[in-house]
């Protein structure tokens, strides 16, 4: 009879267990234990016990010429919790180790690949891996993958039980972004308590984000060494690939101040709007040089922003005589400055592009959460970007505006760059923070 995998629950990670009794195999194989398995896969993925419609498993037992096990697949039975492998394995007689691998999505033999396995008992490593590049709805059809590897004794494997801990390959990337310090909208002039005279705060709408110029293909493979760090994972990002990963929101987003809540621009599954994460290849890359612009490879990460500045100060006369590129506040008692992008005629639709380098060290298993502070007492609201290749329609409430000719690349778009923060969360229970204060 078939194998089966019986999950036995998901509090905070998924248990299985398979044995089984067949016939088929050879006497010497015959002679150890039936192998099973005990898995488990870090919190927060969004490979869930509801959702995963199978895996593979791969070994290589001491002595083998070739792989021990190669490529079973345990898949779901109906809509229950069981799964089922196409025969048994028992550990073979003589054989001290044995080498495991597996991972996931794996959805049976005649579904499309995520990910297109290599695997020999000298080399274990996938074809290459490229997150779908998108500029609209990025992160829409992107996999989460986990993989397990182990290494196991004969002496360890209690009952030939042997446990497979998953781990998230891929890197996991938010953006979000937030008014800086002093500049939140609503700021009453007091000169008494340090407030300039005149001025009362900066509105700033965002329309869309993307992460740019960055690694768009990797192969992944493991590293069998004890020590070896990232959970035995592996990643050689192609740097002659470059992906393109971004969203347009469904709506104009003002957003709030130091005070408040950064607004999400792409952010994993608690928009209802976004309902998938953005999981990119774990990777190396040095920030955008704008020293280089001229040079025929353009090097280098960005986080490019389709935003609005506008300025709010106080009084509706402006000495007098309000020019096109200023309108009376609403509530008439400012006027309002239409900032970025630069017109001679305030309209609300005008949006235009501007963008920060980053330097990028993504790790698999991470989540990295780059927040934008606008406006602050030492951030503005970036630089013009490289030039862009074709960018998504942003709705018909936007017209995006091109900068003029004398606008360089890597000109400030008002008086200083953007700043931002970075937090590095792992995807399961422990977290560590970065939060450098970049220019």
């Amino acid at each position: 009879m078939n194998s089966k995998i019986i999950f036995l629950g998901l509090a905070g990670a998924m248990s299985l267990m398979l044995a089984s009794c067949s016939g088929e195999e050879a006497d010497e194989i015959l002679k150890g234990d039936a192998i099973s398995f005990n898995t488990s896969v870090s919190r927060a993925t969004e490979l869930t016990q509801s959702n995963l419609a199978g895996f593979r498993v791969y070994a290589d037992a001491d002595s083998y010429k070739n792989l021990f096990i190669d490529g079973a697949w345990a898949k779901r039975e109906g809509t229950s919790n069981v799964f089922t492998l196409p025969t048994s394995y028992y550990w073979p007689q003589g054989v001290q180790k044995i080498r495991f691998w597996a991972y996931a999505p794996y959805n049976g033999p005649d579904a499309a690949q995520v990910l297109n396995p290599q695997f020999s008992v000298d080399e274990q490593k996938f074809g290459a891996y490229n997150p779908k590049t998108d500029l609209k709805e990025a992160g829409k059809e992107h996999n989460d993958i986990v993989v397990a590897y182990t290494e196991v004794t004969q002496a360890a494997a209690s009952g030939s039980s042997v446990e497979l801990k998953f781990h998230h390959a891929l890197s996991q990337i938010e953006v979000k972004a937030i008014l800086g310090e002093g500049a939140r909208k609503g700021i009453k002039a007091d000169p008494d308590n340090g407030v300039d005279k005149g001025h009362e705060g900066m509105i700033v709408y965002v329309k869309g984000a993307w992460i740019m110029n960055v690694a768009g293909s990797g192969t992944l493979s493991f590293n069998k060494q004890e020590d070896a760090k990232d959970n035995h994972i592996l990643w050689n990002a192609d740097a002659n690939i470059k992906g393109n990963y971004g969203r347009v929101t469904s709506k104009k987003m003002e957003l709030d101040g130091v005070a408040g809540t950064p607004s999400g621009l792409i952010v994993n599954g608690a928009d209802a709007t976004l309902p998938y994460s953005l999981m990119l290849i774990p990777q190396e890359t040095e920030k955008y040089t704008f020293a280089n612009e001229n040079s025929a490879a353009k090097e280098g990460a960005y986080i490019l922003v389709l935003c609005r500045v506008e300025s709010v100060h106080m009084e509706t006369n402006h000495d007098g005589k309000l020019p096109e590129s200023v309108i009376v506040g609403e509530d008439n008692e400012t006027h309002v400055h239409q900032m970025f992008p630069v017109s001679e005629k305030f309209d609300d639709k005008e949006f235009g592009y501007a963008c920060v380098p980053i330097d990028i060290n993504w790790k698999p298993g991470k989540k990295y959460t780059y927040t934008l502070q606008f406006c602050g007492t030492n951030s503005g609201a970036g630089v013009y970007p490289p030039e862009l290749p074709t960018m998504p329609d942003a709705g018909d409430d936007v017209v995006v505006v091109k900068p003029d000719t004398d606008k360089k690349p890597g000109t400030p778009v008002l008086n200083n760059p953007l700043k931002f923060t970075v937090k590095m969360d792992s995807w399961n229970s422990g977290a560590e923070d970065q939060k450098p204060e970049m220019n």
